[in-house]
């Protein structure tokens, strides 16, 4: 099975951590939760990039404080439920695409 047909299925089975219940979303915010967000020195000015954006669960605790969120994500079927997850935030631009062959593009944005 290929990268792209194993995430597809996760969204298929309805494995979305972006709806994961309370005890669980507490639980991974001891990783990525607010000292993980206020880490990022986030201001309205900021652009950040997410990598792997997945169904937008981090994307949802950054965006409020950055200008742009650009999400990539190999997977369609992944960012069609990041989409429908985020649809409230208009700071958000969606890429479906492998990473890999766009990092230079993102690369030379930043210089």
């Amino acid at each position: 099975m290929d990268i792209i047909t194993h995430y597809d299925k996760l969204i298929d089975n309805n494995n979305d951590p972006f709806r994961d219940p309370p005890p669980l979303r507490e639980y991974m915010d001891k990783w990525d939760g607010q000292v993980f967000v206020d880490s990022m020195h986030l201001t309205h000015t900021k652009r950040v990039l997410d990598i792997g954006i997945g169904t937008g669960r981090i994307a949802a605790k950054v965006a409020p404080f950055c200008l742009k969120l650009s999400g990539i994500d190999i997977s369609p079927k992944t960012i069609h439920r990041a989409k429908e997850n985020l649809s409230n935030f208009k700071n958000i631009e969606f890429i479906c695409a492998d990473f890999s062959d766009y990092y230079l593009l993102f690369l030379l944005a930043l210089i």
